[in-house]
C-alpha cells in the first residue's frame, strides 16, 4: 500500500467529514433561527384536551399546543371525588385528577376547573323541572337522564364556617356540616399554589391552580336542578371559601346556556340587591353555539346586565363555542341531514369560529374557548364539534385524527388575535367588518365576511403600503392560504364570498346565521390620522369654544395638538397632548385667531406641524346672537348654513353636529336666513336688531315646499 496515497484519503475524508458537519450545523442552526415561533395565545382555549378518565396522550397535547391553545376547562366531580378520592375508582370507569393537574402544568396549560356534581348522598330530593321557552341554540343531541349530580347540596345553607357565621377571616375553619364547603376547600388546598399536590411536585411559588368555574350551565336542567337562589347559594360558599384558601384565585360563574331561561341572568343579579361585592364571582361565564348573531346579542345583553348592577368591569370569557358538522365522519356515518338544525359544515365551521371569535373579542370578551379539540364522544354518536377527528385509540368515533379546516382556523385566529384593541366596525345588509388595532407590531387586523347568500365586493381603505391577506380555504392541502398586496389608489378590494348556513330550528327562519368565508387582512399602520378644526364663526366674543376632531382607521387617535397663530403670527402649539375634542380660548379684541390641529396614532404616526389655517375667527366687542335650526319635524339639523346679512355685513357659519350654532355680532339690524341639504329654505329671511346677546331658532322647509310665503307664521318660529 502507498502509504502517502493512504494519508491522503485520510486528510481528504477528515476534511470532508469536517465540511459536512459545518454543514449540518449550519443547517440547524438556521432551521432554529428560522423556524416560525410557535402559537401562543392566553385568550384561547380549549374543552377537554385532556380529562380525568380519559388522559390525554403526547400527541393529543402538542395538537393543542401547536392550535395556539393555552387553556384547557374540564370538570372535576364532586359526585367521583366522594366515590373514589381524588384519584381511584367511579361508577363506571377511573379518574386521576392528580396526574390531570401535573400533566397540564407540565405542558404549560392553564387549567379552568369546572367544580360540580352533587354526590347522591349528599343530594337534595329532585323536583319537576320548569316549562322550558324555545331554544334559539342546539340542545343536546342525547339528553342525560335526571341525576342526583345536578341536584343541590342538602347542607348547602349550613354555615359555612365552623364558628358559624358566613363571614370569611383570616385563619377560620370551613364548617364541615355544610359537605360543598368542605369539599371546594379539599380541593383547592390540593391544588392551589403551594398546596398539597405544589408541595409534593417541588412546583414553583404561584405554580398550580387558580381558576375556578362554579358549576355548568346553572340555567339549564340537564346540569342544575335547583331554583336561582339555591346556585346563588351555592356560588356564594364556594366563593367565600375558595378566597379563604387562596385569596388571589379566580372565581368565574358557571357558564350560562341561555337555552332554557332567557331571563336567569337578570333574576341571579337581583339576588345580590344591588350590591356588587355579593355577586360572589370574579368572571362571567357564557357559551353559545351555531349562530354568530344570536351570540352577539347575548354578550350585549349580559354586558348591559352586568353594568346596571356595578359589574362594569368584570370580564366576560366565553367558555364554550362551537359548531357541529355534518359533512364529516362521525356524521356521515349516521346520515345526518344537511338541514339539521344547528349543524354545518366543515368550510361553515372554521368560518363560525373566526367570525365568533372577532365579535366576542370586538365586544370586550377576555377570553374565548372552544369546544372542542377532538369530537371525543360529545353529545352523542354523530355529533363531531372537534377541530380534528378522534385517533383510533378512542372509545368513541375511532379515526385517525385528520385536521378540519377549523383546526387552521383556530390557529389563524390564535396568530392573529392576541392584544386586540377594537377600533371600528362596518355592517350592512351586505357585508360584516371589524377592525382592531395590534400595537406589538402597529398593525390594524380587519376580518370581513359577506353576510347574505351573495358574493360580496368590498373595498378597504390602506394604512400602510402592505397588506397580508389570510383566508381558511378547505380545499387547499394545509387549508391556510397567505396572499401579499400591495394597495390601489390607497385601497384593497377584496371578494367576499357568499353565507351558506341557514341551519336555523325554525324552517321559517331563512336568515343567514353564519357568514361567508371570512378574510383576514393585516397591516401595519403608517399613515398619520385625518384632522381638522371645526367651522368658526367669521367674529367672536373674547371667550369662545374652538373644537376639532380627527379620524385615524388604522389604529386609532392617541391625542391632539391644537396650534393657534394671533393675526399674521406664525402657528405655534396651543394645546400639547390633549385627547379631549373641544376647548375654551381667550382672545383679544380686535384681534384675529388661527387655528389648526394634528394628531398622533396609537402606532405613533403623526402629520407634520401645520402651516396652513383650519379655521379662523375675529374678537369683536359686540352681543353673542346664537341658536339652533331644525326641520319641519322639529328635529335639530347639523351642517346647516346660516347666512347674516346687515349693512356692509355679509357673514356664513355652518351649525354643529348637534344644530346650534353662535356669533359675535356689534349692534344693528340683520337679515338671518337658514339653508341646508336636503331641506328647502324659505324665501324671505329673518329680520332682528342685535342689541345685547340672545338667541333665535330658525327652520328650514320640507325638500317640497308648497308654501312660498316666507316666514309668514311669525317672528317667535
Amino acid at each position: 500500500m502507498n502509504v502517502f496515497s493512504y494519508s491522503k484519503r485520510v486528510r481528504f475524508a477528515s476534511i470532508a467529514l469536517t465540511v459536512i458537519l459545518i454543514v449540518l450545523l449550519g443547517w440547524t442552526i438556521y432551521r432554529l433561527l428560522t423556524r416560525p415561533a410557535p402559537i401562543a395565545n392566553d385568550r384561547f382555549g380549549l374543552a377537554f384536551i385532556s380529562s380525568p378518565d380519559h388522559l390525554a396522550d403526547e400527541a393529543r397535547y402538542q395538537g393543542a399546543l401547536a392550535a395556539g391553545a393555552r387553556w384547557d376547562r374540564w370538570p372535576l366531580y364532586w359526585h367521583w371525588v366522594a366515590a373514589g378520592g381524588y384519584t381511584g375508582p367511579h361508577e363506571g370507569g377511573q379518574h386521576d385528577y392528580d396526574t390531570l393537574v401535573v400533566e397540564e402544568i407540565e405542558h404549560g396549560l392553564t387549567p379552568l376547573v369546572i367544580l360540580m356534581g352533587t354526590p347522591p348522598e349528599e343530594a337534595q330530593p329532585a323536583v319537576a323541572p320548569a316549562p322550558t321557552v324555545e331554544a334559539d341554540l342546539p340542545l343536546r343531541e342525547t339528553p342525560i337522564e335526571v341525576s342526583t349530580a345536578t341536584l343541590p347540596p342538602t347542607s348547602l345553607d349550613q354555615p359555612i364556617f365552623a364558628d358559624g357565621t358566613d363571614n370569611p377571616a383570616p385563619g377560620k375553619a370551613v364548617n364541615p356540616a355544610n359537605a360543598w364547603a368542605a369539599f371546594v376547600t379539599a380541593t383547592v388546598e390540593r391544588y392551589r399554589p403551594g398546596g398539597e399536590l405544589a408541595r409534593r411536585q417541588g412546583w414553583a411559588a404561584g405554580v398550580g391552580i387558580r381558576h375556578w368555574e362554579i358549576w355548568n350551565e346553572p340555567d339549564y336542567d340537564l346540569f342544575w336542578r335547583g331554583s336561582v337562589g339555591d346556585y346563588y347559594r351555592l356560588l356564594e360558599v364556594a366563593y367565600k371559601t375558595i378566597k379563604a384558601a387562596d385569596p388571589t384565585a379566580t372565581v368565574a360563574l358557571g357558564g350560562l346556556a341561555f337555552y332554557e331561561q332567557p331571563g336567569w341572568l337578570g333574576e341571579f343579579l337581583r339576588q345580590t340587591g344591588g350590591d356588587p361585592d355579593r355577586a360572589y364571582f370574579d368572571v362571567f361565564s357564557m357559551h353559545h353555539y351555531w349562530s354568530i348573531y344570536n351570540s352577539e346579542a347575548r354578550l350585549q345583553e349580559s354586558r348591559a346586565l352586568l353594568d346596571a348592577f356595578g359589574l362594569a368591569e368584570t370580564p366576560i370569557w366565553i367558555t364554550e363555542s362551537g359548531l357541529a358538522v355534518w359533512d364529516d365522519y362521525p356524521a356521515t356515518a349516521h346520515d345526518v341531514n344537511p338541514d339539521t338544525p344547528w349543524r354545518g359544515t366543515m368550510a361553515e365551521q372554521s368560518a363560525y369560529l373566526i367570525e365568533h371569535a372577532a365579535l366576542a373579542f370586538y365586544y370586550g370578551a377576555e377570553r374565548y374557548f372552544h369546544f372542542m379539540l377532538h369530537d371525543d364522544c360529545g353529545d352523542g354518536p354523530s355529533t363531531a364539534y372537534g377541530l380534528r377527528q378522534n385517533f383510533d385509540d378512542s372509545v368513541c368515533s375511532p379515526a385517525e385524527g385528520a385536521l378540519r379546516p377549523a383546526y387552521a382556523a383556530y390557529q389563524l385566529a390564535a396568530e392573529q388575535f392576541h392584544d386586540l384593541i377594537p377600533l371600528w366596525r362596518e355592517r350592512n345588509n351586505e357585508q360584516d367588518r371589524l377592525a382592531f388595532y395590534r400595537p406589538a407590531d402597529q398593525a390594524r387586523v380587519l376580518v370581513a365576511w359577506a353576510t347574505q347568500g351573495m358574493t360580496v365586493t368590498t373595498t378597504i381603505s390602506a394604512t400602510g403600503d402592505s397588506a397580508t391577506l389570510y383566508r381558511i380555504d378547505p380545499h387547499q392541502r394545509n387549508f391556510r392560504l397567505e396572499t401579499a398586496l400591495s394597495p390601489a389608489a390607497e385601497r384593497y378590494t377584496l371578494t367576499l364570498p357568499p353565507a351558506t348556513n341557514q341551519n336555523a330550528f325554525d324552517p321559517e327562519d331563512s336568515g343567514y346565521h353564519i357568514g361567508g368565508s371570512p378574510v383576514v387582512l393585516v397591516e401595519r399602520d403608517t399613515r398619520p390620522p385625518e384632522t381638522v378644526i371645526a367651522p368658526l364663526p367669521p367674529s367672536s366674543p373674547p371667550t369662545f369654544v374652538v373644537a376639532w376632531q380627527g379620524q385615524d382607521r388604522g389604529s386609532g387617535i392617541a391625542s391632539y395638538e391644537v396650534w393657534v397663530g394671533r393675526d399674521e403670527e406664525e402657528l405655534t402649539i396651543w394645546l400639547p397632548e390633549i385627547t379631549e375634542t373641544q376647548a375654551e380660548f381667550a382672545g383679544e379684541i380686535g384681534h384675529t385667531y388661527r387655528f389648526a390641529v394634528r394628531a398622533r396614532d396609537r402606532a405613533s404616526n403623526q402629520a407634520a406641524a401645520p402651516t396652513t389655517t383650519q379655521a379662523s375667527t375675529e374678537i369683536i366687542d359686540g352681543a353673542t346672537l346664537s341658536g339652533v335650526v331644525l326641520g319641519p319635524d322639529g328635529q335639530l339639523v347639523p351642517d346647516a348654513t346660516v347666512t347674516i346679512t346687515g349693512g356692509a355685513t355679509q357673514l356664513s357659519l355652518v351649525t354643529t353636529p348637534t344644530g346650534d350654532w353662535s356669533i359675535a355680532l356689534l349692534p344693528g339690524a340683520y337679515d338671518v336666513q337658514a339653508a341646508a341639504p336636503g331641506f328647502a329654505g324659505w324665501p324671505a329671511p329673518r329680520s332682528i336688531t342685535v342689541d345685547a346677546s340672545g338667541a333665535i331658532t330658525l327652520t328650514v322647509a320640507p325638500a317640497d315646499n308648497r308654501l312660498s310665503s316666507g316666514d309668514f307664521e311669525g317672528s317667535e318660529v
